[in-house]
């Protein structure tokens, strides 16, 4: 049997043992194995389980893998299977300890300087960056200093490793006074460790519950980021090393090959050779920049804005954050904003604004364990992020103009989900007309990446672009230096000329003008093209297929001459194409072709996230949506597990399932049995995060965590999407709202589109009101804000209100003295605003006060709005009273206790209808219920001057305020029909809705807290309520009141 078996030594550590035969349900060559192995003076560290399994159909042998060590060093390999790799083999990886200084001296050389600290550098960003240098050298020194260890846990702080020292002091001292004869030295030293022990144990506690709190409140993180966060939490670094990626018939083991493949693929892939004809667009540009045009300027208010903007992303090359810029001080900004002009007007850009970081990021849903499932982005210098930041704002306004209302991408004002709202929309008026809707899908093949920059300035300036910004555009898309990072592992610089880089604020604004060609070409009639970057779909609608099938097989032969025009390519295997109808004849398969490659004819096409099939009944993409959320509910799990406070265990739902369970609910119109579906996982995330059992009611958990019901949830989404469309002048769909929002439309079908749906809707809140055709807020232009005076802090604020009578008044007054003119016609005006719930009502008043003449005027409606919003009301009365009262006027002081409103408006946003006001506002900030009698006849004015007759404009805001408020009554009498008396419970305790999403309890006191406030309790929970001493003593303990039936005064 030993002849089986060939063990051969190699140079290294490591022994590799040849198998000539293995078969049968019995091996015989274990025995020979055996005696192979017991000649070799080799120790066995691997476990003895199944690395391969026999899985596939006419296999039936299992695998061991075995890893075989000298004895001199079994004690520091560590053996275990990483990943799956193929069908069914596990990965398996050795990793041997080294003591630190010879991991030291055998590490290989990680990198070198991108940046010489012996380089001069003149500029704001080189001055930056040796700060950002001399700060990640003195945290590196401290956690030398601190015997700072890169295994430990995220939440190793310094207090923590202070606390640990005392616990390990304190254990040695124990250790040696538990021997001791003396009783009194064992109790002090075994007091002494337990006292440390449990200092320790809350400092530890302490320190994870803040680092959860930083990641959930700063992260905008999905589930890839939350087991990363969990993996560092528990010390563990991140196991990428056993993802072994093939490339060329061989396996990357190590980061330096994986990272030299990938750069190597990027830069085939990105790489460009036009300099000469860059070069000579470059000459014609300046020749044209000395016969016109003016370089753009940026203003201070414009930096100030755009470092407002700046995200806590990752940083590139230089190191800096957002952070840095604005520690900035007058004079650097001043200097770094004369930089930025000075780009402009010469069109040359410092190299170091566009120096990048490239980083692999994995693709969702693709092959892992090659190449082509990763995508490369570039992680720019920020600095020169703030310059693109600017520069494509401006290039934007000028762009808006000639984008088509088809281009949905990077937009303001457009949701992503715009485009498959006109599709739904346009389907369901098909069926509505006994009409096929046939769509193509179409995703175009390295977008960016094939962008011909020469023909992309020609375009804009086509498009009348200042060829200022065009020259400097050419500048920024030229060679720019990248060094790709994988893992530890950093290349050295590499200088590309590449189009437009991943990554960069300008590359989806040029993308856009890029595609203008497909977005405007001519179609036939009921024929249109949507694009949202890369994705472009083709929607016609028609009685008769073969005229569809034909007119959409032009529109798809123009696209390709398009494409090969504009040196873009489309991916042919991503194509695919789907008929919606309601015929009960199935309609045939379609025969349509790109570039001589056939389309598939599928049952459903997903565009923007949203999956649509044939009778769009939306089950496909509830069933995705069902999936994907129950997966991601581990994750609550696993926060609860780990003891975060509710409040932070919420928002993780908001963000990581809620998002998920809503995103596209505007145009979903799913039957009320699949969003059902959807508020099983809403109720299954609110019982983790509460600790609540299966039995209690939907209602009381929503209550607690102050949510509403899924089905809820997107019917307000619905409607407001479509208030928001009346108020965007220029939208694609709001001719369509606003004739079925004035009058029902005919109606063939029982189940109707979402506009039609949400319209109704519409009609029956607003009643005899109106609907804003308008934005609510619009940007205060400079002349209005030089002639507004916004006083939101002064002498007098709330404190005033513990002042003996009189006084606060009298006090308003003098500060009325101080900022009257005498020399000017000054009138004061004093508003306020009143809402109540039951019964629902709105109310709003005014006192004018202009000389000796005075004026009270009022109004009120049956609607339930917002406090800002009635104030706003009292406002826009009280300045057309001010028009008929003093027409003369020219300054107008108006005094409001809506602390929101000022904020709003330093925030330089105004109702447009304000700006219409020639005279001169000072708005006053005025305490309310404070005896200023101005503001307290305009407090009466607004609960009781006027009946609720007013006629007013509702905003999107206002009708998703009436929505919430009909479904809560809704609520409350379906509760009430049930008999469920918990929630009215809470009520009477004290606990108001959303007292959960305000908790900082965690664990066991959550739960118990959770199950005694909604009376229906686990058999755990009745044991620990019995161990305190009933219900009556864990509620004290719970919520510190004396009974059950009184209220938690802290909550």
């Amino acid at each position: 049997m030993i002849g089986y078996w060939n063990v051969r030594g190699l140079k290294s550590r490591r022994f590799e043992i040849e198998k000539y035969s293995e078969s049968g349900a019995y091996n015989p060559n274990g025995r020979g194995l055996e005696a192979a192995l017991g000649n070799i003076d080799l120790d066995l560290v691997s476990q003895l389980q199944p690395t391969r399994l026999a899985e596939r159909h006419g296999d039936s042998d299992t695998t061991i893998d075995l890893c075989l060590v000298s004895p001199a060093i079994s004690l520091d390999v560590d053996w275990r299977p990483t990943v799956l790799s193929g069908s069914d083999h596990l990965l398996c990886e050795a990793r041997l300890r080294l003591p630190r200084a010879a991991a030291g001296r055998h590490r290989p050389l990680r990198r070198g300087q991108l940046y010489p600290r012996g380089e001069a550098l003149g500029d704001v960003f080189g001055k930056m960056r040796r700060r950002a240098e001399r700060a990640s050298r003195r945290r590196r020194n401290e956690q030398t200093e601190d015997g700072g260890n890169s295994a430990r846990p995220k939440w190793w702080s310094a207090d923590v490793e202070a606390r640990w020292r005392d616990k390990q002091r304190a254990l040695a001292s124990w250790r040696l006074a538990r021997t001791s004869s003396d009783t009194t030295t064992r109790t002090s030293a075994r007091i002494l460790k337990n006292k440390t022990n449990a200092i320790f144990k809350r400092t530890a506690a302490a320190s994870q519950a803040d680092c959860w709190d930083a990641f959930i409140r700063n992260a905008n993180c999905n589930s890839t980021m939350f087991w990363r966060f969990v993996s560092s939490m528990s010390g563990d670094s991140p196991r990428c090393s056993g993802l072994q990626i093939e490339h060329n018939g061989r396996i990357l083991r190590t980061e330096a090959d994986r990272g030299e493949a990938f750069l190597d693929r990027f830069v085939q892939q990105c790489s460009q050779d036009d300099h000469a004809a860059r070069e000579q667009l470059r000459s014609a540009l300046d020749d044209a920049i000395d016969i016109r045009g003016t370089p753009p300027a940026f203003t201070a208010q414009d930096l100030e804005q755009a470092i407002a903007r700046l995200s806590d992303t990752s940083c590139g090359p230089d190191r800096l954050r957002s952070s840095d810029f604005r520690a900035l001080s007058d004079q650097e900004r001043r200097a770094l904003l004369e930089e930025m002009n000075s780009s402009i007007a010469t069109g040359t850009i410092p190299a170091h604004w566009t120096d990048s970081f490239l980083v692999p990021i994995p693709k969702p849903g693709k092959d892992h364990h090659t190449l082509q499932g990763y995508r490369i982005i570039t992680v720019q210098n920020i600095g020169g992020k703030l310059v693109e930041g600017l520069v494509s704002r401006q290039l934007s306004s000028y762009l808006e103009q000639h984008l088509p209302a088809t281009l949905g991408a990077y937009r303001p004002g457009r949701a992503t989900w715009l485009n498959v709202g006109q599709v739904v929309h346009t389907a369901f008026e098909a069926f509505e007309a006994r009409e096929h809707t046939l769509i193509v899908g179409l995703d175009l093949q390295d977008a960016y990446n094939l962008v011909s920059v020469p023909k992309l300035a020609r375009l804009l300036m086509d498009l009348g672009v200042n060829p200022y910004l065009v020259r400097w555009l050419l500048s920024a898309f030229q060679s720019r230096r990248c060094a790709l990072k994988c893992g530890r592992w950093l290349s050295e610089w590499t200088s590309l000329m590449m189009a437009l880089p991943q990554g960069s604020p300008l590359s989806p604004i040029c993308f856009n003008a890029y595609t203008l060609p497909i977005a405007t070409m001519s179609l036939p009639s009921k024929f249109h093209v949507l694009t949202f970057a890369d994705d472009v779909l083709v929607v016609g609608t028609g009685k008769d297929m073969a005229v569809l099938e034909r007119h959409m097989q032009e529109a798809l032969d123009d696209i390709l001459t398009i494409c090969q025009n504009a040196s873009m390519e489309i991916n042919p295997a991503k194509a695919t194409a789907c008929v919606l109808s309601l015929s009960k004849h199935c309609p045939p398969p379609c025969r349509l072709r790109y570039d001589g490659q056939p389309i598939p004819d599928t049952e459903t096409i997903t565009h923007l996230g949203v999956t649509l099939d044939r009778r769009l009944t939306f089950g496909a993409h509830i069933e995705k949506v069902v999936s994907r959320c129950t997966r991601a509910l581990g994750t609550l799990k696993m926060a609860q597990k780990r003891g975060v406070c509710q409040r932070r265990i919420v928002e993780l739902y908001r963000s990581l399932i809620l998002s998920r369970l809503t995103y596209g609910g505007e145009v979903i119109t799913a039957s009320p049995s699949s969003l059902e579906r959807l508020d099983r996982i809403q109720n299954a995330a609110l019982r983790i995060a509460t600790g609540c059992t299966r039995d209690t009611a939907r209602s009381t958990l929503r209550y607690m965590v102050d949510v509403r019901s899924v089905p809820q949830k997107i019917e307000t989404l619905r409607v407001t999407a479509v208030a928001k469309i009346l108020e965007t002048p220029g939208h694609p769909l709001r001719t369509a709202v606003q004739s079925m929002t004035d009058r029902a439309p005919l109606r063939r079908l029982q189940k109707s589109g979402w506009i039609r749906q949400a319209c109704a809707t519409l009609r029956d809140i607003k009643g005899r009101h109106s609907l804003r055709a308008g934005p609510q807020f619009a940007a205060t232009p400079d002349c209005v804000s030089d002639a507004w005076n916004i006083m939101a802090c002064h002498s007098l604020d709330r404190s005033c209100r513990e002042w003996p009578p009189g006084v606060a008044n009298a006090a308003f007054e003098e500060l009325l003295d101080e900022i009257h003119d005498r020399d000017t016609a000054t009138l004061v005006l004093a508003t306020d605003g009143s809402v109540t719930r039951d019964p629902p009502r709105s109310g709003w008043g005014c006192f004018l006060r202009y000389g000796e003449s005075t004026r009270c005027t009022s109004g009120a409606c049956r609607l339930t709005l917002s406090s800002m919003r009635a104030e706003m009301e009292a406002v826009t009365l009280g300045l057309c009273a001010a028009r008929e009262l003093a027409p003369d006027a020219e300054h107008i002081i108006i005094a409001t206790d809506s602390q929101s409103l000022l904020r709003k408006l330093e925030t330089g946003w105004s109702p447009p209808e304000w700006q219409q006001v020639p005279q001169r506002i000072t708005w006053l900030y005025c305490p309310g219920h404070s005896g200023i009698s101005m503001n307290e006849k305009a407090d009466r004015l607004a609960g009781e001057g006027s009946s609720a007759t007013s006629r007013i404009v509702l905003s999107a805001s206002d009708i998703r305020h009436i929505v919430n408020d009909y479904q809560r009554e809704a609520e409350a009498q379906e509760a009430l029909h049930r008999g469920s008396r918990e929630v009215e419970r809470m009520v009477e305790r004290g606990l108001r809705r959303g007292w959960v999403a305000k908790s900082h309890r965690r664990g066991a006191v959550g739960r118990l807290a959770c199950q005694l406030a909604c009376g229906t309790i686990s058999r755990r929970t009745l044991a620990d309520v019995q161990s305190v001493g009933g219900a009556e003593a864990a509620w004290t303990r719970i919520f510190g009141s004396r009974s059950a039936s009184e209220a938690a005064a802290e909550e």
